[in-house]
């Protein structure tokens, strides 16, 4: 079956590309999200229905967090699928979260050839910026047709509270 986001990646391959790096960047994800324990949701209806790859303990709470990562840096993070798709993350994430399951953070991690940045957002504080960008008619902008995704530049937002960047060198 091929049908992962705007990349046509098989699903197979898919989940075992999400394991392969939740494993090889597992100190610096729970690192970021200040985790003592993450564990991979990776082929659960969580990851299917609602874009959640992983579960991290965070000060003995629970949460579910969504991971990208990209193998060039063009610091950035993605959304995938357009808004009117309704897999669409925006839409996902401007969801209402009474008594639903969504990402709580979403981790995004873009290798460099000499560093990789990882990124968190905060998934709620940023669907505010969201929802202001549906209401002004401005969400389109963000949109990379060659993607099919949307993109939202860093330096962009670095006043955005919701967003946690960090850059290690190799």
């Amino acid at each position: 079956m091929l049908n992962r986001g705007g990349l046509n990646i098989d699903y197979s391959d898919g989940f075992a590309m999400e394991e392969k790096y939740i494993a090889k960047y597992d100190f610096y994800i729970k690192q970021i999200l200040d985790s003592d324990y993450i564990e991979s949701a990776t082929r659960t209806i969580v990851d299917q229905a609602c874009g959640i790859d992983i579960y991290a303990t965070i000060k003995e709470n629970v949460y579910g967090v969504s991971l990208r990562v990209r193998t060039s840096d063009f610091h950035s993070f993605t959304l995938s699928r357009h808004v009117n798709d309704q897999y669409s993350e925006i839409l996902k994430w401007v969801k209402q979260s009474q008594g639903i399951i969504k990402p709580a953070y979403h981790i995004q991690i873009n290798e460099g050839k000499h560093y990789f940045t990882i990124t968190k957002i905060d998934v709620q504080e940023f669907s505010l910026h969201l929802n202001d960008l549906i209401h002004e008619g401005k969400l389109e902008s963000y949109y990379n047709t060659m993607l099919l995704a949307y993109e939202f530049r860093l330096s962009e937002l670095t006043s955005n509270e919701a967003i946690t960047k960090k850059i290690i060198y190799k």
